[in-house]
């Protein structure tokens, strides 16, 4: 199992993205075969919950576990349950084309597709963006998020105030994006480093609060 932090956006629901190990995992057990583990290890007082993952090593591996929690101090553990779960909607999209624009250094940017977000209120946004049909697809990937509002249809003009928060290019396989975004619309533009780089995508966007997407 690993024991991670998790963060002030977050709160108490399901933590999402592990990002960087080194700064977000505070300890792990190494995987062996054996009845059980013990992971023993100190934790400062924090605003911001701690978050303790069981897993298996490979996916897919159904067995029944038990968690026991022995600790010096008081402390208070909860299952994440389905009511503290994310609002998800999500689309298999692809880069082909016209519409593999790359990214903002590009003309031909907002050519790339574009999901519409619509946030009733002050919201935690997460986007996830992943690349893994082609396996030799070398191109560093993003999602920008652009604020939108009165837009009804695909976004013609892009301003650089309008940019409101983007991942790091770097991985061609996966990114994902963490925000606190106001009440009103935004685009979330998926996209490659460079254009005309072909390839499916999935895209998958998870929030605190209900929202719309289309």
């Amino acid at each position: 199992f690993y024991v991670v932090h998790n963060n002030k956006k977050s709160g108490y629901r399901r933590y999402l993205f592990i990002g960087d190990p080194n700064e977000t995992v505070l300890g792990k057990i190494n995987f062996k075969k054996a009845p059980e583990v013990v992971l023993e290890i100190p934790l400062k007082r924090s605003k911001h919950p701690y978050v303790i993952i069981p897993s298996t090593f490979s996916p897919g591996i159904k067995r029944e576990w038990t968690l026991d929690l022995v600790a010096d101090k008081e402390i208070v553990a909860q299952y994440i349950s389905r009511e503290l779960e994310w609002y998800t909607h999500g689309d298999r999209g692809e880069w082909k084309d016209d519409t593999a624009g790359g990214c903002a250094n590009f003309p031909t940017f907002l050519n790339n597709p574009q999901y519409l977000i619509t946030l009733k209120e002050k919201s935690v946004l997460n986007a996830l963006l992943l690349q893994t049909e082609d396996e030799d697809f070398e191109n560093p990937i993003n999602v920008y998020a652009i604020k939108a509002e009165g837009v009804v249809s695909k976004l013609t003009k892009f301003l650089k105030d309008d940019l409101v928060a983007k991942g790091d290019f770097g991985d061609p396989t996966e990114v994902n994006l963490q925000m606190e975004l106001d009440k009103g619309q935004y685009v979330l533009l998926p996209c490659t480093f460079d254009p005309k780089n072909k390839a499916v995508y999935d895209l998958k966007v998870m929030c605190n609060k209900d929202f719309s997407f289309k």
